[in-house]
């Protein structure tokens, strides 16, 4: 190990080491779940997400046409499938006098067939009109939620990538630094079934402040168990620039 992490850089890798260093910083696993999350979160997101939101806040704030309006009841809000949402279509008629038609979601029943609505709509584009206490989407602003797991499945693939190409650049790279572990603690986090626990460290000369990394590597946790029992050194590989990106470099030798 010393002879390979005192060589020249940026070193000379095999290919079995960089995979090793790749599978510390982000699994193929998570790269699959993250792949998952991705592909049906973006479906669920381009089905679910109020689009036209912002329009809908735009005419409650600053719509300048309000005239009467008359709805028509489109989903029966009898039926389970609509009971959080149901469609309406109504009619208008604005100032230049031609009647218009449009429809609208709520939450629940709201109206009945023929009640008498109030409608704003853009003078600049009177086509685009809503009913006081409607919204053009079928969810509503819940439906912003549904940008979630597409968000998560990005975070981990993509977040993923990155790691792995910055491990492979640490093996290279990296600056030797000797450490000291002070605490191994368990914490109540999981990811995939496997407990985290926070390592927690210094470097060997006493320069520099206590670092800390959240850890879920059955092996890194056990290489950072035994240094704590010996009270002896481990050495990681740091990018000088940023000291937080470390490799556990003595878990792949």
């Amino acid at each position: 190990m010393a002879e390979f992490v005192n060589a020249a850089r940026p070193r000379r890798t095999g290919w079995g080491l960089r995979s090793a260093a790749k599978g510390q910083a982000a699994s193929l696993n998570r790269l699959a779940v993250g792949a998952v999350f991705s592909f049906f979160g973006t479906i669920i997101a381009l089905v679910s997400v109020p689009w036209r939101l912002p329009e809908q806040l735009w005419l409650e704030v600053a719509a300048s046409g309000v005239v009467p309006g008359v709805v028509e009841v489109v989903d029966d809000p009898g039926s389970p499938y609509t009971d959080r949402s149901v469609g309406y279509g109504f009619s208008y008629v604005t100032a230049d006098g031609v009647r218009r038609t449009g429809r609208c979601f709520t939450s629940g029943p709201r109206w009945r067939a023929g009640d008498a609505v109030r409608v704003r709509y853009r003078p600049s584009a009177p086509g685009r009109a809503l009913p006081e206490g409607g919204r053009f989407d079928d969810n509503g602003v819940v439906g912003v939620l549904a940008v979630l797991p597409v968000c998560i499945g990005y975070a981990m693939f993509f977040g993923g990538l990155v790691g792995r190409r910055r491990a492979v650049w640490l093996l290279r790279h990296g600056q030797p630094l000797p450490v000291r572990v002070t605490a191994v603690e368990a914490t109540r986090l999981t990811v995939n079934g496997a407990r985290a626990f926070r390592i927690q460290y210094l470097a060997a000369d006493g320069a520099g402040p206590d670092r800390s990394e959240r850890h879920t590597d059955s092996e890194i946790v056990e290489l950072a168990r035994q240094a704590l029992r010996a009270k002896r050194t481990v050495l990681l590989l740091v990018d000088p620039r940023r000291p937080r990106r470390t490799l556990w470099i003595e878990s792949l030798l």
